[in-house]
This record gives C-alpha cells, sequence and structure tokens, in this order.
C-alpha cells in the first residue's frame, strides 16, 4: 500500500482529485459572471424605465367599424322565415406607401459603473391611403357596410418616451390632434384620431418626438416602405427580418436606408377583425432597425474565459508534474492546490477589473499578477530560477493563446484543437524515454 501511494498513479488521481476540488470555487466564479451581467441588465432597465424603452413604431394604420349584414333562416311551424343581422366587425386598411425618416440622437447615462445607450428621435412619416383600394375591398364584400367615423391608429412601445405631442397633418384638412391610445388589437400603447371622411384621406404626414433605449425599430405597414435613418452613433448594429438596402457607417455616425416591398412581408394591405389575429404575429416579425450597440463584450469574454479555466488547471499541473518527473523532484498536493487556486483567482481579478478598465488591460493586468505569482512560488517548490523561468515562460504561452482564442470567433476551434494537438506531441516528445513503471516519488 505503501508503494502505491508513491507512485506515478497515486500522484495523478490526487492531481486529479484537486482539480475536482477547484471546480466548486470556478462554478462561484461562474455564477458571479452571470451575477454581474443580470445587475448590468437590471440597471439599463431602470434607466429606461424613467426614460422610455426600446421604441418600435407600427402604422399608422386606418380602423374602419363596420356592420356585416347577413340573413338567418330559420322554421317556425313548418313556415320559413328570414332574420336580417349585424355583426360589428372592424376593417383594418394600411397605407399603400410609407415613408419614415428619423434622426436619432444619442447619448450614455451611466447608472453606477454600467453605461446605458438612451437616445432622442425626431420622426417624420409620409404616406397616403388609397381610397380606392378601400373601395373595391368594399364591392368584393357587398355585406360589409361602414357605420361609423374612422380611426387613424399609430402604435409605438413606450408612452414614457414621448417628448412632445404628435401632429398629423392630412392634405385636405388642418393640423389634427391624436389623442392617447391605440384602439387597436396590435398595440396597447400609441395615440389615435378620428377620421370622418375617408375619401379626403390620400396624403398625410406625422411628426412625432420618442426617447428610447438601446434599439429602434419599425413596422413595414406600408406596401412599399421606405425608411431613412441618421445617427452620431458609431457603432450601430442593425437587425431584424431586414437589413438596410445601403449604409455607411463611420466614426461620425451612419446612415442607413430601407426599402422593404409588399411581397418581402407576409401579411396583407386590408383585412378583417376575424384575421387580425392571425396577421398579429406576423406584424410583430415584421420589424426591422437599428440597435444602438455599446462594444462592452467583457462578460461574455469573461464567460468564454471561464469555459476553458479546467483545461489551463490541467495544463499548469501537468506543466508541474513533467518537471516533477524530469528534475526528480517531490511536489506536495497542498501546493498543486495553491497553484490551482492562484488560476482561480485570475479569472476573479479578469472580471472584476474588466468592469472598469476594459477587457484589454483588465486582461494584462490579471494575467501578469497570476504568472508573477506562481513563478515565485515556483521558486521555491521547483527549487531553482531556471526552473522557475521555464514556468513563467510556460503561463505566458498559455495566456497568450487564451487572450488570442478570446479574440477569435470563427476560427477559435481549429486554434484551440491545434494548440492542444502540439502541447501533447511536446509532452510525448519530452517523455519519450521515462520508464514509467520505475519511477517513485520515495526520494
Amino acid at each position: 500500500m505503501k508503494n502505491f501511494f508513491l507512485s506515478v498513479t497515486a500522484k495523478i488521481i490526487f492531481i486529479g482529485f484537486l482539480i475536482l476540488l477547484l471546480f466548486f470555487p470556478l462554478s462561484e466564479i461562474e455564477y458571479s459572471i452571470s451575477n454581474r451581467e443580470y445587475r448590468q441588465i437590471e440597471a439599463k432597465d431602470e434607466v429606461s424605465e424613467k426614460w422610455g424603452k426600446a421604441q418600435k413604431i407600427f402604422g399608422p394604420i386606418l380602423i374602419i367599424p363596420v356592420d356585416r349584414i347577413y340573413t338567418e333562416t330559420f322554421y317556425d311551424k313548418g313556415k320559413e322565415f328570414f332574420v336580417t343581422k349585424k355583426e360589428p366587425i372592424e376593417i383594418f386598411f394600411l397605407p399603400e406607401n410609407l415613408q419614415v425618416n428619423s434622426k436619432i440622437t444619442p447619448e450614455i447615462r451611466s447608472r453606477g459603473i454600467f453605461k446605458v445607450p438612451l437616445y432622442r428621435s425626431k420622426i417624420k412619416i409620409e404616406g397616403e391611403f388609397l381610397y380606392k383600394n378601400l373601395k373595391q375591398f368594399l364591392e368584393k364584400n357587398e355585406d360589409l357596410k361602414i357605420k361609423q367615423n374612422a380611426t387613424l391608429s399609430l402604435g409605438f412601445s413606450d408612452e414614457i418616451g414621448i417628448e412632445t405631442p404628435p401632429k398629423i397633418f392630412l392634405k385636405k384638412e388642418q393640423e389634427k390632434e391624436f389623442f392617447p391610445g391605440t384602439k387597436n388589437e396590435f398595440w396597447k400603447t400609441g395615440v389615435h384620431t378620428e377620421i370622418s371622411d375617408l375619401e379626403k384621406l390620400k396624403n398625410f404626414t406625422i411628426d412625432l418626438n420618442l426617447k428610447g433605449y438601446n434599439s429602434f425599430t419599425i413596422v413595414p405597414a406600408g406596401k412599399n416602405t421606405n425608411m431613412h435613418m441618421e445617427s452620431s452613433w458609431p457603432t450601430p448594429s442593425f437587425f431584424g427580418k431586414f437589413l438596410p438596402k445601403k449604409h455607411e457607417i463611420s466614426d461620425k455616425g451612419f446612415v442607413a436606408n430601407w426599402d422593404i416591398p409588399y411581397f418581402s412581408r407576409n401579411f396583407p394591405q386590408i383585412f378583417l377583425t376575424k384575421n387580425a389575429e392571425i396577421h398579429s404575429n406576423e406584424i410583430h416579425n415584421s420589424d426591422f432597425g437599428v440597435e444602438f450597440f455599446i462594444p462592452v463584450d467583457f462578460y461574455q469574454k469573461n464567460e468564454r474565459a471561464i469555459k476553458y479555466s479546467v483545461l489551463f488547471i490541467i495544463l499548469t499541473f501537468g506543466s508541474f508534474f513533467v518537471f516533477e518527473i524530469l528534475q526528480k523532484l517531490k511536489i506536495h498536493p497542498i501546493q498543486y492546490l495553491a497553484v490551482g487556486a492562484a488560476i482561480c483567482i485570475f479569472y476573479l481579478l479578469f472580471l472584476a477589473f474588466s468592469e472598469h478598465i476594459g477587457f484589454f488591460y483588465a486582461y494584462i493586468l490579471s494575467a501578469s499578477a497570476t504568472i508573477f505569482l506562481i513563478s515565485i512560488y515556483s521558486f521555491f517548490i521547483l527549487k531553482s530560477l531556471k526552473n522557475a523561468t521555464a514556468i513563467a515562460g510556460i503561463l505566458c504561452l498559455f495566456y497568450i493563446y487564451l487572450f488570442f482564442l478570446l479574440q477569435m470567433e470563427d476560427f477559435a476551434f481549429l486554434f484551440g484543437a491545434i494548440f492542444l494537438f502540439l502541447i501533447l506531441a511536446l509532452f510525448m516528445f519530452l517523455t519519450r524515454k521515462i520508464d514509467w513503471y520505475k519511477i517513485s516519488f520515495d526520494r
């Protein structure tokens, strides 16, 4: 039994047990990363609730109350009777052409150590409703009869973001006043106004000033929808169902243009209440726009880094183990544990520093401190400046490898596989002449 505890097999088992033991602090650090990232999201939500959330615009849409006239047949005492009934429903009528011009003025607010991207927007929506299309629809559906004034509805995500009362100008009427609420089934927040004469409603212009947070999107409500957006934000991220047809991005900001034809979306220009629920998801999922992206990805890189933590511990322990074999030294499990603890502390330092000085400097500072600590410790446990210098060089190689691995996305897997192959090849080369059966740690 004594010989077993002094064998290479026992030493490898002890090292494996220590690696498993280090899973506990590593999992706590991983939890801390998720917790800090969640706190960042909370901070952003707290600011946006008072300023205005991410804005999505839908419309304008014309809601026309109608009665569906139908006849029911029933029999009484062998006689046939006909009763005319009315069912109140609504027609949803979307504009023929829609042009949205938006100028976004961004600003950064801070909540503790977290930065929150906010913006003010000046939006002009121009378009037209073709009454002839509505007339043709009514002619095909003779059972529908218009019964009262229609409602022009404009939806957006958060009414808190309204800076000034929105205005609408109709070609053949004076400026009309908007009222709170949308009176439609697609958006609960927004504004509306009544339209008394549908034949006069053709061209319209809506001026809207909205505050928002993080992103700005619209739904292509027009049969042909065009959006022009310009902003001084230098790092936009375009997303949604449609990407810009043209865009220019520079340090001074960006300009983007979208052109969405009718056949690129999956909902019609005119539909009835009974089909509203069917088209609701299609309408919501057809939005497009821009996210005001802050290139602060240190949480994602911390998460990626912690995934390589066990590999790093194995490689570092393996390096000490090789020195132990080649130099005929004895390293106690407690000393292995101290080295593993130093590697764990690296990830904690990396997380803490990256929130204040960014990914690059946090990584350099944390890695340098960890390498220095383990190298000084190695001088005493390996009993040689030469061995300690070699360990420092190996650790530098590992941390340089991790740094470049965190920068890569498409080639990270390939780069990692090649590196591990080279490490294995080096281990096999260094230990090629060792007779493992004759090794004992009873020195």
